[in-house]
């Protein structure tokens, strides 16, 4: 009888463990929450994405919205924030005016297309004039903060809530 318990524990403690070392039904192990705050020559960033690359390469990204200046991070479920490591950062707002689009409208009777057919035209094809409005967009920071590999930003996120992450980026 003794036996069967020793067993038993032995096959129930690393299962246990196993189940509490995980972080959620997403299979990733656990997230720490990260926030903070994004400026831009010292004033709030108002809006714009940040994204957490991992530095090796290897894992998870993370990523969030920047609004009002404020950030906190994603990797699977909303605000979960990201696993423990070293990032590289990058941060990306641009101002895209769907409203200056051209869709380039070709007319089978020809001339140019009147304002109601562009109106049209654009509720048709909302994912074309969204393409075409980002495509265009013009950034509100330096380019070079767009991309982890060229923005210089970099951050490393620990076991715990990692409040206060923030970034101040200059021309």
């Amino acid at each position: 009888m003794m036996g069967k318990t020793v067993v038993s524990l032995l096959v129930a403690v690393p299962v246990a463990a196993a189940v509490v070392g995980c972080g959620d039904s997403s299979g990733l192990a656990r997230r720490y929450p990260v926030s903070g705050t994004v400026t831009y020559n010292g004033k709030p960033l108002q809006r714009g994405t940040i994204s957490f690359a991992p530095a090796d390469g290897k894992g998870r990204a993370a990523g969030g919205t920047i609004t009002d200046g404020r950030y906190s991070l994603t990797t699977h479920d909303p605000d979960d924030g990201a696993l423990p490591g070293k990032y590289k950062v990058g941060i990306l707002a641009k101002e895209a005016d769907s409203s200056k689009v051209d869709l380039k409208i070709k007319k089978l009777r020809g001339g140019p297309a009147t304002e109601a057919e562009k109106k049209a035209m654009a509720a048709v094809y909302p994912q074309k004039v969204a393409a075409r409005a980002a495509a265009t967009a013009k950034n509100l920071i330096p380019a070079r903060y767009s991309s982890p590999e060229t923005s210089g930003l970099a951050v490393e996120v620990k076991e715990q809530s990692n409040t206060g992450v923030d970034f101040e980026l200059k021309d």
